[in-house]
């Protein structure tokens, strides 16, 4: 669509709105202002009172009122593509609805025409000198309080309006929950098999849940769910590299303790490198994610040289967990191909080692990989992403421009008054 793809292309942050018609919401308040400011002119600018210009208004949007109002279906097809769905045996009903939304749209047609006729009474009033301009004013005010309160009534009637109610939990925890709670680890994952894991919403509540419902999810995670997890023999190597500790089967059980959990990182001896996005998914059946990581061949170029050599002590723990901010310790006397349970995402994530930020690579289709050198190091995680830091500095810079504005415009009033 022209018009869509326009948007899309052209006007930032477009293409970041959950469901795009919500640009709908500039319309809905430039549109106003709009009618505001042209009222102030017309108003309070001296000679610009023209009334058959408001004349010509009225005509132009009151005959368009009175035309959907006598030929509502002139302009307008009153079918809807969903009338397609509805069974055979309903089929009979289609022209009833049908009927339904004409006299919807008769009524509202009257009722527009009604509200710019008096509107236009309030100006015609105002134009033979029977009322002030004041009066004027509340006369418009109290038409649009009038229309807005009845239009709202529709979708926030005193049917929608109850005694609150004090709700300290939206869900009540069962004895899973309260087992798997005891764990104070500083950080694994949950999986359940009693709900959808791509619109789990209790699990999540309680646990760091390896579902959960996002109206904008990576699709990479998504195809993971729908490739790996979400039949009724879940890819047991896929959990255990999502660090998945306890799985619920049973809300008033135990739960099952999984102890080939992979923990929050560790190190592989070896890895695979796949030609496209299918090579990725497809190879995590047949590998053991404890031993080898799948990199895509675009990555390949930062395990160039490396061979693995064991070393009985290396370790990497996490010592600190944030949502943005995750800390851990490593040491080795080799340099380590790392896998960290944590999704892969290069728009914001930074990694730092010993303070210097550094690189890191995709592996297992979602994860994280690193080739870390020989040594004693810091590795830091950072949520920092560029289009926020942007943003704050717009943000600032605009209310700092606004506060110094209103500090001008009061002192120019004050100076008016000396």
């Amino acid at each position: 669509m022209f018009l869509t793809d326009l948007f899309l292309e052209h006007f930032p942050g477009y293409n970041k709105f959950r469901a795009v018609s919500t640009i709908l919401v500039i319309a809905e308040l430039l549109i106003p202002l709009l009618a505001f400011y042209c009222l102030n002119v017309i108003l309070f600018t001296k000679n610009n009172f023209n009334f058959n210009l408001i004349k010509k208004s009225f005509y132009i949007s009151g005959g368009i009122c009175a035309l959907f109002f006598v030929f509502p279906s002139l302009l307008v097809d009153f079918s809807s593509l969903k009338d397609n769905n509805i069974p055979a045996d309903y089929l009979g009903l289609i022209s009833s609805l049908e009927l339904d939304r004409i006299a919807l749209a008769k009524e509202d047609a009257f009722r527009s025409l009604v509200f710019i006729s008096f509107c236009f009474g309030v100006f015609y009033l105002f134009h033979k000198k029977t009322i002030k301009v004041n009066y004027l004013i509340v006369g418009i005010g109290l038409l649009i309080l009038f229309d807005m309160w009845s239009v709202n009534k529709r979708y926030l009637d005193s049917d929608d309006f109850v005694d609150k109610k004090k709700m300290d939990r939206p869900f009540q925890i069962t004895k899973v929950d309260d087992l798997i709670l005891k764990d104070k680890a500083l950080h694994y994952r949950v999986y359940s098999t009693l709900e959808r894991l791509d619109a789990s919403a209790r699990t999540s509540y309680f646990h760091k849940n390896i579902g959960g419902y996002h109206g904008a999810k990576l699709r990479r995670y998504q195809e993971l769910i729908d490739y790996h997890l979400s039949s009724s023999q879940p890819n047991m190597e896929v959990l255990n590299m999502l660090n998945v500790k306890y799985v619920i089967n049973n809300y008033n059980d135990i739960p099952l303790l999984n102890d080939r959990h992979l923990g929050n990182a560790w190190f592989v001896n070896d890895f695979k490198v796949a030609q496209d996005a299918d090579d990725e998914i497809n190879l995590l059946t047949s590998i053991k994610t404890n031993e080898t990581a799948i990199i895509s061949s675009k990555d390949a170029e930062y395990l160039k040289g490396f061979v693995n050599q064991i070393d009985d002590n290396s370790d990497i723990n996490l010592v600190s967990y944030k949502a943005n901010h995750l800390v851990y310790d490593f040491v080795s006397s080799q340099n380590e191909l790392t896998v960290f349970s944590e999704i892969f995402y290069d728009k914001g994530w930074n990694v730092y080692l010993n303070g210097e930020k550094s690189d890191y690579f995709r592996v297992n289709y979602v994860l994280r990989g690193m080739l870390i050198p020989a040594g004693k190091h810091k590795i830091e995680f950072k949520f920092e992403p560029q289009k926020i830091k942007n943003g704050r500095k717009v943000s600032y810079a605009s209310s700092s421009f606004l506060f110094l504005l209103l500090i001008g415009v009061l002192f120019k009033e004050f100076q008016n008054k000396n």
